[in-house]
């Protein structure tokens, strides 16, 4: 109530004071969300920045206000490109929205800055393998590694990518790798890249992906 009180005069002072105007708006968010965003309005008018925006976007998804929501994460990102929140709520609205473009914009930023988060790297495996663009699955398969090193999908989808390409010498290490991971490859992969190297002519290297497809068919109990 004192806190209250306090930037009440403050405002009463001067309109758009952003600490009372920040105050004011933490004191009104759990309940009155419409007056919360009213304080942050007039906080931007002062002064513009990634936190109120942040704040704004939150109160705005609350109220399924997307569009708007959107386009405080866009400023938030606009004035702070290496921050991870803005991209990572991004990821989120564009979701809800079922804009697919924009959702993988955001997830590419997010995992660019957000190097250790296992899931986004996985997401976006998926998102290319569903896509079967393999220049960006080859690119997303190699940075996976480093935050999944052990996952056979990451692997699985190194091999097939380099196979798409026809890089031959990239796809045995894949290979190799997938042979030490805990558990079997999909068939379903093996015989996709086996197929993407026959047709680039990696005849030799389409040769052990087919071994092992052999090795992984006598394993079956």
């Amino acid at each position: 109530g004192e806190a209250r009180r306090v930037a009440e005069r403050a405002i009463a002072l001067d309109a758009h004071e952003p600490y009372a105007r920040f105050v004011l708006e933490r004191l009104s968010v759990a309940d009155r969300p419409a007056a919360a965003e009213t304080h942050l309005e007039a906080l931007l008018a002062r002064v513009d920045g990634v936190e109120p925006r942040l704040m704004l976007a939150t109160i705005l998804l609350r109220a399924d206000r997307l569009d708007e929501a959107e386009a405080q994460l866009r400023r938030a990102a606009e004035l702070d490109p290496m921050r991870r929140g803005p991209w990572r709520m991004l990821r989120d609205v564009t979701a809800r929205k079922k804009d697919r473009r924009a959702e993988l914009e955001a997830l590419e930023r997010y995992a660019a800055l957000e190097i250790h988060d296992r899931q986004a790297h996985l997401a976006l495996l998926e998102r290319a393998l569903e896509a079967e663009d393999y220049e960006r699955l080859a690119i997303y398969a190699e940075r996976a590694v480093f935050v999944s090193p052990h996952a056979p999908r990451v692997h699985e989808a190194r091999l097939l990518a380099w196979a798409a390409l026809g890089r031959a010498k990239e796809a045995r290490e894949a290979l190799t790798d997938l042979r030490l991971a805990a558990t079997a490859p999909r068939q379903e992969i093996l015989v996709r890249a086996a197929e993407a190297l026959e047709r680039k002519g990696e005849r030799r290297a389409a040769a052990e992906v087919r071994a092992a497809i052999d090795a992984a068919g006598s394993a079956r109990p």
